[in-house]
Parts: structure tokens; C-alpha cells; sequence
């Protein structure tokens, strides 16, 4: 049991430094990105081999790189190009792209597979975990931890995101997200997930958050 607690207790530290803001770290070894599609559209849920504060991209297409981690290197240099890899957690594709980067400002780079939310589409088996804040308004960029310590994709810009894992019972699901003032915020609930519920990819849970 207190394995357990310490394993909850690690993995929330792990997901509340996920949401701080690179810029605010201080770290001049950390690049911005922007990741989007081929019409400049932000893509969500992308992970970067580095990754810095985020986890997945998150509905905006932001995340960052941390260039010491990513060229496994002491030495940063801005001047070089970087090896970046970017892949969808979902379909398991990758792209790598060399690129300049920079701690300043954000460097887009422009993803032209199969999204992450087009990976989900495909699936049959799922639940899906819709966001709104205290007038229904859907919230984008909360961030999920189901068990066993499996993190979702940030919501989506309608407040969505999907679980389709194995089934469960009786398990916390944690959540955070910023309010209005850019605090971090967090709350738990006690969730069953069944075999039926995931079978027809037609349950909803829907969650209400002050923002």
C-alpha cells in the first residue's frame, strides 16, 4: 500500500512539472516548438524525443525540447542544427527533422502523418473524458492520469480527449488544469471503466472545473 502512495505521490510531481512553463525556468537549454499540419493547424498529442515541460503537444501544437537531453550533450549550441524526433504516440510514426533552434522563440515544424486525434478516430474501444468550466464552456489542455499511471492526451480545443485502455475498477483519476490566473489546479475522482463501456466507444464522462 505505501508503494502504492509513493507511486501516486511521484507520478503527480511528474505531471505537475509536465504543466509549468519552460519560460519560466529559466533554462536557457530549452527551445520552444509549434507543431502543425500542413495547413498550419495545431497538432495535439505529439511527443518529443527531449521533451522539456510537456508530455504531448498540447491543443495549441506547444511543446519544447531540452537540446542537452536530446544531443545527449553538455554543450548547447544554437548555431548547429538539432536532430528533432516527433512521434505519434498512437500510430507509433515518427518524423525527424534538423533544424535550428532557439531559447527565445518558438520553432514551428510542420507534421505530415496521421495525427494523434485521427489515430484515435480509428479506434472502436474507448471512453471519452470531456471537459467544461463553470459556465459549460469546454477547457482545452487538461491534462489526465488514469491507471496504471497512463497519462491521456491534453484535451482538445472542445474539451475532449479519450481512454482506451484495459478496464478497471475503482481507480483514481486525476486531472489538472490552469485557472484563470495561470495557477496550476488538480482534482480526483473515483472512476470504473468495464468492458461494455469501452465496446461501442459511446460512454462520456463529462467533468465541471472553475477556471
Amino acid at each position: 500500500m505505501k508503494k502504492k502512495i509513493l507511486t501516486f505521490i511521484l507520478l503527480a510531481m511528474l505531471v505537475f512539472s509536465f504543466s509549468l512553463s519552460s519560460f519560466a525556468t529559466g533554462n536557457d537549454n530549452i527551445a520552444p516548438l509549434r507543431i502543425v499540419d500542413e495547413e498550419g493547424n495545431p497538432v495535439l498529442g505529439l511527443s518529443v524525443e527531449g521533451a522539456y515541460t510537456y508530455l504531448y503537444s498540447n491543443a495549441d501544437g506547444l511543446t519544447d525540447i531540452d537540446i542537452a537531453v536530446a544531443t545527449d550533450s553538455d554543450t548547447v549550441d544554437f548555431s548547429k542544427p538539432v536532430p528533432v524526433t516527433v512521434t505519434n504516440p498512437i500510430s507509433k510514426e515518427k518524423a525527424t527533422y534538423k533544424c535550428r533552434l532557439h531559447s527565445n522563440y518558438e520553432t514551428r515544424l510542420v507534421w505530415t502523418k496521421e495525427t494523434p486525434e485521427e489515430s484515435v478516430t480509428k479506434k472502436q474501444e474507448k471512453v471519452e473524458f470531456r471537459v467544461v468550466d463553470q459556465n459549460g464552456d469546454p477547457v482545452k489542455n487538461v491534462r489526465f492520469v488514469l491507471p496504471p499511471q497512463q497519462m491521456l492526451l491534453p484535451t482538445n480545443q472542445d474539451g475532449k480527449t479519450w481512454y482506451f485502455g484495459e478496464p478497471f475498477e475503482k481507480q483514481w483519476v486525476t486531472y489538472y488544469w490552469q485557472d484563470s490566473q495561470k495557477q496550476e489546479q488538480y482534482d480526483k475522482t473515483l472512476v470504473t471503466i468495464r468492458d461494455w463501456h469501452l465496446e461501442n466507444g459511446k460512454m462520456h464522462i463529462t467533468y465541471q472545473v472553475n477556471v
